[in-house]
Protein backbone atom coordinates (compact mmCIF):
# COMPACT_ATOMS: atom_id res chain seq x y z
CA UNK A 1 0.00 0.00 0.00
CA UNK A 2 1.65 3.26 -0.67
CA UNK A 3 0.57 6.83 1.04
CA UNK A 4 0.37 10.07 -0.76
CA UNK A 5 0.10 13.03 1.87
CA UNK A 6 0.20 16.51 0.84
CA UNK A 7 1.44 19.16 3.64
CA UNK A 8 -0.91 22.39 4.87
CA UNK A 9 -3.01 24.27 7.24
CA UNK A 10 -6.79 23.59 7.24
CA UNK A 11 -9.18 26.67 7.53
CA UNK A 12 -10.41 28.75 4.57
CA UNK A 13 -8.41 31.66 6.34
CA UNK A 14 -5.34 29.31 4.54
CA UNK A 15 -6.44 28.78 1.10
CA UNK A 16 -4.44 29.15 -1.38
CA UNK A 17 -1.41 30.65 0.63
CA UNK A 18 1.93 29.68 -0.48
CA UNK A 19 2.36 27.16 2.58
CA UNK A 20 -0.76 25.10 1.30
CA UNK A 21 0.99 24.23 -2.01
CA UNK A 22 1.04 20.44 -0.64
CA UNK A 23 -3.13 20.97 -0.11
CA UNK A 24 -3.60 22.10 -3.60
CA UNK A 25 -1.67 19.11 -5.48
CA UNK A 26 -3.59 16.78 -3.24
CA UNK A 27 -6.71 18.66 -4.73
CA UNK A 28 -5.69 18.39 -8.10
CA UNK A 29 -4.89 14.29 -7.60
CA UNK A 30 -8.43 14.03 -6.35
CA UNK A 31 -9.75 15.91 -9.49
CA UNK A 32 -7.41 14.02 -11.97
CA UNK A 33 -9.21 10.49 -10.35
CA UNK A 34 -12.50 11.39 -9.45
CA UNK A 35 -11.88 11.09 -5.21
CA UNK A 36 -13.47 13.09 -2.44
CA UNK A 37 -10.25 12.96 0.66
CA UNK A 38 -13.12 13.94 2.87
CA UNK A 39 -13.54 11.11 5.49
CA UNK A 40 -12.05 12.24 9.03
CA UNK A 41 -9.49 10.24 10.67
CA UNK A 42 -5.50 10.19 11.67
CA UNK A 43 -6.40 13.85 12.62
CA UNK A 44 -6.53 14.97 8.91
CA UNK A 45 -8.80 14.09 6.00
CA UNK A 46 -8.11 11.35 3.74
CA UNK A 47 -9.67 8.34 1.04
CA UNK A 48 -8.36 4.68 0.81
CA UNK A 49 -9.43 4.00 -3.23
CA UNK A 50 -6.96 1.55 -5.94
CA UNK A 51 -5.26 4.11 -8.32
CA UNK A 52 -3.19 2.42 -11.23
CA UNK A 53 -3.63 -0.93 -9.79
CA UNK A 54 -2.32 0.39 -6.32
CA UNK A 55 -4.08 0.42 -2.98
CA UNK A 56 -3.15 4.20 -2.09
CA UNK A 57 -4.22 6.44 0.88
CA UNK A 58 -4.48 10.34 0.08
CA UNK A 59 -3.73 11.99 2.72
CA UNK A 60 -4.48 15.85 4.42
CA UNK A 61 -2.71 16.25 7.81
CA UNK A 62 -4.87 18.83 9.36
CA UNK A 63 -3.12 19.33 12.97
CA UNK A 64 -1.77 22.72 11.12
CA UNK A 65 1.77 22.03 9.44
CA UNK A 66 3.82 22.36 12.14
CA UNK A 67 2.35 18.95 14.04
CA UNK A 68 1.83 17.17 9.77
CA UNK A 69 3.73 13.98 11.67
CA UNK A 70 1.53 13.17 13.90
CA UNK A 71 -1.18 12.55 11.04
CA UNK A 72 1.22 10.82 9.08
CA UNK A 73 2.70 8.29 11.75
CA UNK A 74 -1.00 7.41 12.50
CA UNK A 75 -2.20 6.47 8.87
CA UNK A 76 1.30 4.38 8.74
CA UNK A 77 0.29 2.94 11.90
CA UNK A 78 -3.05 1.83 11.64
CA UNK A 79 -2.19 1.16 7.35
CA UNK A 80 1.04 -0.45 8.01
CA UNK A 81 2.38 1.41 5.87
CA UNK A 82 6.48 1.14 5.20
CA UNK A 83 8.37 4.57 5.35
CA UNK A 84 9.74 3.53 1.66
CA UNK A 85 5.67 3.67 0.41
CA UNK A 86 5.23 7.44 1.50
CA UNK A 87 5.88 9.82 -0.50
CA UNK A 88 5.12 13.52 0.32
CA UNK A 89 4.40 16.90 -1.02
CA UNK A 90 4.88 20.38 -0.22
CA UNK A 91 5.87 23.90 -0.32
CA UNK A 92 9.85 24.97 -1.22
CA UNK A 93 11.21 28.22 -0.78
CA UNK A 94 14.64 27.36 -3.03
CA UNK A 95 12.64 26.42 -5.55
CA UNK A 96 11.03 29.16 -8.01
CA UNK A 97 7.53 29.52 -8.67
CA UNK A 98 6.33 27.15 -11.61
CA UNK A 99 9.38 24.14 -10.79
CA UNK A 100 8.91 21.31 -9.20
CA UNK A 101 12.03 19.10 -7.63
CA UNK A 102 11.45 15.15 -6.69
CA UNK A 103 14.06 13.62 -4.27
CA UNK A 104 14.41 10.38 -2.27
CA UNK A 105 15.65 11.62 0.81
CA UNK A 106 17.31 15.01 2.74
CA UNK A 107 17.05 16.99 5.59
CA UNK A 108 13.70 19.45 6.43
CA UNK A 109 15.66 22.46 4.86
CA UNK A 110 13.95 24.68 7.61
CA UNK A 111 10.46 23.23 6.62
CA UNK A 112 8.38 23.10 9.89
CA UNK A 113 6.09 20.47 8.70
CA UNK A 114 8.77 18.65 7.29
CA UNK A 115 10.90 18.39 10.42
CA UNK A 116 7.89 17.21 11.85
CA UNK A 117 7.22 14.34 9.35
CA UNK A 118 11.00 13.26 9.84
CA UNK A 119 10.65 12.95 13.19
CA UNK A 120 7.83 11.14 13.27
CA UNK A 121 8.67 8.53 10.71
CA UNK A 122 11.97 8.20 12.33
CA UNK A 123 14.14 8.96 8.95
CA UNK A 124 15.00 11.01 6.05
CA UNK A 125 14.85 8.32 3.36
CA UNK A 126 11.72 8.79 2.33
CA UNK A 127 10.30 10.28 -1.03
CA UNK A 128 9.47 13.75 -1.75
CA UNK A 129 8.31 16.38 -4.41
CA UNK A 130 8.87 20.17 -2.98
CA UNK A 131 6.29 22.44 -5.12
CA UNK A 132 8.01 25.67 -5.85
CA UNK A 133 6.92 29.20 -4.23
CA UNK A 134 9.54 31.24 -4.72
CA UNK A 135 11.07 34.15 -2.15
CA UNK A 136 10.65 37.62 -1.01
CA UNK A 137 13.80 39.24 0.60
CA UNK A 138 11.65 41.93 1.70
CA UNK A 139 9.31 39.93 3.15
CA UNK A 140 9.75 37.82 6.57
CA UNK A 141 9.75 34.28 5.86
CA UNK A 142 7.03 33.87 8.54
CA UNK A 143 4.87 35.56 6.90
CA UNK A 144 5.45 35.13 3.11
CA UNK A 145 4.42 31.57 3.46
CA UNK A 146 1.33 32.59 4.54
CA UNK A 147 0.66 35.23 1.84
CA UNK A 148 -1.68 34.24 -1.13
CA UNK A 149 0.08 33.56 -4.68
CA UNK A 150 0.27 37.20 -6.73
CA UNK A 151 -2.41 37.37 -10.01
CA UNK A 152 1.26 37.14 -12.05
CA UNK A 153 2.21 33.82 -10.54
CA UNK A 154 -0.79 31.48 -10.83
CA UNK A 155 -0.31 30.40 -14.76
CA UNK A 156 3.34 29.18 -13.40
CA UNK A 157 1.69 27.74 -10.11
CA UNK A 158 -1.00 25.77 -11.80
CA UNK A 159 1.37 24.44 -14.51
CA UNK A 160 3.67 23.32 -10.97
CA UNK A 161 0.59 21.52 -9.66
CA UNK A 162 -0.12 19.76 -12.89
CA UNK A 163 3.37 17.94 -13.53
CA UNK A 164 3.28 17.65 -9.29
CA UNK A 165 -0.09 15.81 -8.83
CA UNK A 166 1.11 13.96 -12.46
CA UNK A 167 4.46 13.17 -10.80
CA UNK A 168 2.90 11.61 -7.80
CA UNK A 169 0.56 9.35 -10.13
CA UNK A 170 3.45 8.32 -12.13
CA UNK A 171 5.42 7.21 -9.33
CA UNK A 172 2.69 4.39 -8.35
CA UNK A 173 3.64 1.64 -10.94
CA UNK A 174 7.11 3.11 -11.51
CA UNK A 175 10.50 3.47 -9.65
CA UNK A 176 10.78 6.85 -7.81
CA UNK A 177 14.13 7.01 -9.97
CA UNK A 178 12.37 6.62 -13.23
CA UNK A 179 9.41 8.95 -11.74
CA UNK A 180 12.52 11.92 -10.75
CA UNK A 181 14.35 11.12 -14.36
CA UNK A 182 10.90 12.27 -16.34
CA UNK A 183 9.57 15.02 -14.15
CA UNK A 184 12.92 16.45 -12.60
CA UNK A 185 13.59 19.59 -15.26
CA UNK A 186 17.15 20.49 -15.16
CA UNK A 187 18.05 24.12 -15.23
CA UNK A 188 19.59 25.72 -18.28
CA UNK A 189 22.73 26.87 -17.61
CA UNK A 190 23.89 29.99 -18.80
CA UNK A 191 26.37 30.79 -21.49
CA UNK A 192 29.27 32.13 -20.21
CA UNK A 193 29.97 36.02 -21.18
CA UNK A 194 32.90 36.61 -23.79
CA UNK A 195 35.67 38.58 -21.75
CA UNK A 196 35.55 41.99 -22.54
CA UNK A 197 38.70 44.13 -24.16
CA UNK A 198 40.09 47.41 -22.93
CA UNK A 199 40.35 49.03 -25.58
CA UNK A 200 41.39 52.82 -26.10
CA UNK A 201 41.00 54.76 -29.47
CA UNK A 202 43.13 57.76 -30.73
CA UNK A 203 41.59 60.10 -34.00
CA UNK A 204 43.13 62.05 -36.02
CA UNK A 205 41.81 63.84 -39.11
CA UNK A 206 41.60 61.14 -41.36
CA UNK A 207 41.06 58.23 -39.40
CA UNK A 208 40.61 56.67 -36.49
CA UNK A 209 43.02 53.55 -35.16
CA UNK A 210 42.28 51.26 -32.25
CA UNK A 211 44.44 49.83 -29.62
CA UNK A 212 43.79 47.04 -26.88
CA UNK A 213 45.64 46.35 -24.00
CA UNK A 214 46.27 42.58 -23.76
CA UNK A 215 45.43 41.74 -20.31
CA UNK A 216 48.27 38.75 -19.80
CA UNK A 217 51.00 40.37 -20.19
CA UNK A 218 49.79 44.65 -19.79
CA UNK A 219 51.58 44.76 -23.85
CA UNK A 220 50.03 47.31 -26.39
CA UNK A 221 49.08 45.93 -30.01
CA UNK A 222 47.42 47.44 -32.73
CA UNK A 223 44.22 45.92 -34.23
CA UNK A 224 44.40 44.99 -37.88
CA UNK A 225 43.43 42.56 -40.44
CA UNK A 226 46.97 41.25 -41.15
CA UNK A 227 48.99 38.93 -39.19
CA UNK A 228 50.22 39.42 -35.92
CA UNK A 229 53.29 40.71 -35.03
CA UNK A 230 56.30 38.81 -34.00
CA UNK A 231 56.63 38.49 -29.91
CA UNK A 232 60.51 40.07 -30.10
CA UNK A 233 58.09 43.61 -31.19
CA UNK A 234 57.00 45.20 -28.06
CA UNK A 235 56.02 48.37 -29.08
CA UNK A 236 53.48 49.62 -31.67
CA UNK A 237 54.98 50.96 -35.10
CA UNK A 238 54.86 54.72 -35.37
CA UNK A 239 52.25 55.56 -37.47
CA UNK A 240 52.86 58.46 -40.18
CA UNK A 241 50.08 60.71 -40.56
CA UNK A 242 49.71 62.78 -43.83
CA UNK A 243 48.84 66.58 -43.36
CA UNK A 244 44.80 67.67 -43.58
CA UNK A 245 45.93 70.97 -45.68
CA UNK A 246 48.59 72.10 -48.05
CA UNK A 247 48.41 75.15 -45.70
CA UNK A 248 48.65 73.44 -42.43
CA UNK A 249 52.57 74.18 -40.67
CA UNK A 250 52.41 70.94 -39.95
CA UNK A 251 54.88 69.10 -41.77
CA UNK A 252 54.16 65.35 -39.91
CA UNK A 253 52.90 63.73 -36.87
CA UNK A 254 53.69 60.86 -34.97
CA UNK A 255 52.48 58.52 -32.38
CA UNK A 256 54.65 58.04 -29.57
CA UNK A 257 54.25 55.36 -27.12
CA UNK A 258 55.79 55.57 -23.33
CA UNK A 259 55.30 52.84 -20.59
CA UNK A 260 54.88 52.94 -16.50
CA UNK A 261 55.41 50.63 -14.14
CA UNK A 262 52.24 51.65 -11.49
CA UNK A 263 51.99 48.77 -8.76
CA UNK A 264 51.87 45.37 -10.65
CA UNK A 265 50.53 46.55 -14.09
CA UNK A 266 52.39 48.32 -16.78
CA UNK A 267 50.51 51.46 -17.97
CA UNK A 268 50.76 53.05 -21.67
CA UNK A 269 50.36 56.43 -22.52
CA UNK A 270 50.17 57.34 -25.78
CA UNK A 271 50.21 61.17 -27.51
CA UNK A 272 50.62 62.90 -30.78
CA UNK A 273 54.28 64.78 -31.45
CA UNK A 274 54.55 67.85 -33.71
CA UNK A 275 57.15 69.00 -35.73
CA UNK A 276 56.80 72.45 -37.20
CA UNK A 277 58.87 74.03 -40.26
CA UNK A 278 62.08 75.72 -38.61
CA UNK A 279 61.79 79.92 -39.05
CA UNK A 280 64.26 81.41 -41.37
Amino acid sequence: MKLIVGLGNPGVKYENTRHNAGFMVMDRIAQMTDQSISKKKFEGSYVKTKLRGEDVILLKPETYMNLSGFSVRACMDFFKIDRKDILVIYDDLDTPVGSIRLKTKGSAGGHNGMKSVISSVLGEDFNRIRVGIGRDPKIKIIDYVLTKFRADEVEDLNKAIDQAAKAALFSLNHTFEQTMNRYNVKPKKAKPKPATEKTQTFANNEATETYTLDSKDSKASKDTDSDKKSADDKKPELSQIEKQSPASPVIEERVETTYSLSGSEIEMAEFFVESKPKSE
